[in-house]
């Protein structure tokens, strides 16, 4: 909604509907159908924001705050039970007794309604799903398949932690001393850590050129060509006329096209006399012919300058890992990051079978299940075996590119997000990253794995860190693994 502001108390950051019907699942998809059809939501997301909410007493004015609300504590609501609605009634002769005890087959005008128990657990649940869809038409499974996932969604989001109040362990951020303050390892303290300045370097600009023939005008700048054509075959080269604009006049209107933050005006203003007379005098351009490409020129500089940045940053951040450290536990309110509830915009959200029991959202973002091929993909395995681990109290699957929103640490030119960070039974935090066989010793993976040590190392015991593989060195899957960074 317009200048919509998160509010201290959860229960003012929803909507509510009170709605007459017959069960949960039927008003409950009503509301689905309007949010996905008039107001562009995901039927997925949807499905994981509809939950029911505790009945409230409406006499005595004694409030209707759940008890464990009134009490401090946060318990975890009754399940909904699941309605999926078929075009006829399945056989349940030849179902399980197990369950055959837990179904409950009713009659409709447009068929038939299988009502299960919403406390079931997931292998029964399950169960009912491949029993259902096995006794349906081709046509209809996969309108099975969108409720079960649905009422999946429910359960997920129903028993989130953070849709019930709890809180993710502050995750502390690696930090450098400097000057006598703690600073956490940001890309400005990256680019500050080189000592650089732009006039230390070799004045260079490979990927630009300009080629001018006849009746064509040509700019390159790193292989992404702009081609001006002249109507006039006769006219002549204006690259041989005297430019109006001065090479001061080019220069001061590059200094505003360049400009960057973290260098100062007259390091920038020196290092463009540097380019403009090294363009002329040794690449042989004429100042006509920098002042009609000028834009182009500037775009180049940029990208130069960023360059000359990455190179400075990896520099300073190499000579300086080894400084870097956690935060003591006093200081870690100011140098941690917060996992907060409504705030994680997953994508292409996980659908699969599989229930997780220990995602701290209700949706998890871009996980998937099996590979195009069929087979389980490694990530989800990863994935199943952080959830299942007794020492693990809850997770999250990490968003990559959202420093709001994720945790991350500091590479030599970027922000590195772990695919899976956890808190423990024991108040410890768990970063993981996995990495399938083709990518686990490239370049990027090697410096993933000291950073990540690094976090691990400097943080005396509160951290652990670690980079997953299909089979490790010692021939240990991911749940052995997992098992073995735990013991």
């Amino acid at each position: 909604m317009p200048y919509a502001k998160n509010r201290t108390q959860d229960s003012l950051n929803r909507a509510y509907a009170h709605i007459v019907a017959d069960n949960f699942a039927q008003a409950a998809a009503t509301l689905k159908d309007r949010m996905v059809q008039n107001m562009g939501f995901e039927r997925l997301e949807t499905a994981s924001f509809i939950i029911p909410q505790q009945s409230l007493p409406l006499t005595g004015g004694e409030g209707g705050a759940p008890a464990a609300a009134r009490t401090g504590g946060a318990a975890t609501p009754a399940m909904p039970d699941c309605h999926i609605d078929l075009p006829q009634a399945p056989d349940t002769q030849n179902w399980p007794e197990e369950l055959r005890q837990v179904v409950r087959v009713m009659q409709t005008t447009q068929g038939a309604t299988v009502l299960l128990n919403g406390e079931v657990s997931s292998e029964i649940l399950a169960q009912a799903e491949a029993f259902i869809s096995n006794a349906m038409p081709a046509k209809a499974r996969e309108k099975v398949k969108e409720q079960f996932d649905a009422h999946r969604a429910v359960r997920q989001a129903m028993r989130a932690p953070a849709q019930l109040g709890l809180d993710f362990a502050a995750i502390p951020q690696l930090c450098l001393n400097l000057d006598g303050h703690l600073e956490v390892v940001e890309r400005e303290t990256l680019s500050n850590l080189g000592d650089w300045s732009l006039l230390d370097q070799q004045v260079q600009l490979a990927g630009f050129g300009i080629t001018e023939t006849v009746n064509s005008f040509e700019i390159d700048v790193n292989g992404a060509k702009v081609t001006y054509k002249h109507t006039d075959a006769h006219q002549l080269l204006l690259n041989e006329t005297v430019s109006h604009t001065s090479q001061q006049d080019l220069i001061r209107w590059m200094d505003v096209e360049v400009r960057q933050s973290d260098i100062g005006q007259a390091q920038m203003q020196a290092y463009l006399v540097k380019m403009i007379t090294h363009l002329i005098a040794e690449r042989g351009f004429t100042l006509t012919a920098l002042v009609r490409a000028r834009f182009q020129l500037a775009q180049a500089l940029v990208k130069e300058v960023k360059r000359l940045r990455q190179i400075a940053m990896a520099k300073g951040f190499q000579g300086r890992l080894m400084e870097m450290a956690v935060p003591g536990i006093e200081e870690l309110a100011h140098y941690s990051f917060h996992y907060h509830p409504g705030q994680y915009p997953a994508r292409q959200m996980y659908q699969g079978s599989y229930e997780f029991s220990k995602h701290f959202y209700p949706v998890i973002h871009d996980l998937r299940e099996k590979t195009q091929a069929g087979a389980v993909a490694e990530e989800f395995r990863c994935a199943q075996s952080i959830d299942a681990h007794p020492k693990v109290k809850q997770r999250v699957r990490n968003i990559e590119r959202q420093e709001n929103f994720s945790f991350w640490l500091p590479t030599a030119t970027d922000y590195f997000y772990p695919d899976f960070v956890a808190e423990l039974t024991d108040d410890r935090v768990l970063a993981v990253e996995y990495k399938g066989e083709p990518y686990k010793t490239n370049d990027d993976s090697r410096e993933k794995q000291q950073v990540g040590h690094q976090w691990e190392q400097s943080s005396g015991g509160r951290c652990l860190f670690l980079f997953a593989v299909e089979r490790d060195g010692q021939g240990r899957d991911v749940f052995q693994q997992i098992a073995q960074k735990l013991a």
